[in-house]
């Protein structure tokens, strides 16, 4: 008889653990992350574009986690712990911020990283909620309180000083954008260097160019590399057929 009830109160037990078990954190795959299909695809989309592009510009990040629920923690002890695990915001700036809407117990909570504790204080954190998201929200407007409030968030952070972004890599986008120029330029010189200097000098002076050329217009080294290689093919091609360009 003892034993049964030592097993019956195992299983309360197990059973009362388990109620009390935490949500698992789900991996910040997207700047939004809907698990209660609260948005459809197309506005999940561009409050992402949105998101990013503020990141983009400004270099705090703002994430949006939509759950069922968060029982039996409250949306700030688990949003505490999504925060931990995201790791928001810039390392040593900590310029994050979540905006956790749990969608049955109709909840919403803003966690603010320190770095932005002063442009976004509790007391406007609060105001966003009550007075933008959730009377939106109340109306059926639920795309409508999220961007809304993810808008006032972006005005608050643009009033604060922050270290500025990273350089968006202007040299490699001007690479990929003059490759077909350069495809051009080679094929041209290396008609006219075989011709000049024969096919073997000509293909490592066309070669060289070529790594030059991808160094100038920001490639890295390994394509810079692999430009010069092609040019320096090119020019043996081209040299042991005999085509040329222009006139002669």
């Amino acid at each position: 008889m003892m034993a049964l009830w030592r097993c019956l109160g195992f299983v309360l037990l197990l059973c009362g653990h388990l109620a009390r078990a935490e949500l698992a954190v789900p991996p910040p795959s997207s700047p939004v992350v809907d698990l209660a299909g609260f948005l459809s695809v197309d506005e999940r989309g561009q409050l992402e574009q949105q998101l990013l592009a503020f990141h983009q510009r400004k270099g705090s990040q703002l994430a949006v986690l939509i759950v069922p629920s968060v029982e039996p923690e409250t949306p700030f002890d688990y949003g505490t712990r999504v925060m931990d695990a995201w790791k928001l915001g810039r390392k040593g700036i900590d310029d994050g911020v979540l905006l956790l809407i749990v969608a049955d117990q109709r909840k919403s909570q803003l966690l603010v990283g320190r770095g932005l504790e002063g442009a976004i204080p509790d007391i406007y954190a609060k105001r966003i909620l009550q007075d933008t998201l959730r009377p939106l929200f109340k109306q059926g407007l639920r795309f409508q309180g999220i961007q809304a409030a993810l808008a006032q968030l972006e005005g608050l952070i643009d009033g604060e000083k922050l270290p500025s972004p990273p350089a968006q890599t202007q040299q490699q986008q001007g690479w990929e954008d003059s490759w077909p120029a350069l495809a051009f330029a080679v094929l041209f010189g290396a008609g006219v260097l075989s011709r000049l200097f024969g096919r073997l000098i000509g293909s490592f002076i066309m070669g060289c160019l070529g790594i030059v050329a991808a160094l100038l217009l920001g490639a890295g080294v390994l394509f810079a590399l692999l430009a010069g290689a092609v040019a320096a093919l090119l020019c043996l091609v081209i040299g042991s057929h005999g085509v040329s360009f222009g006139g002669g």
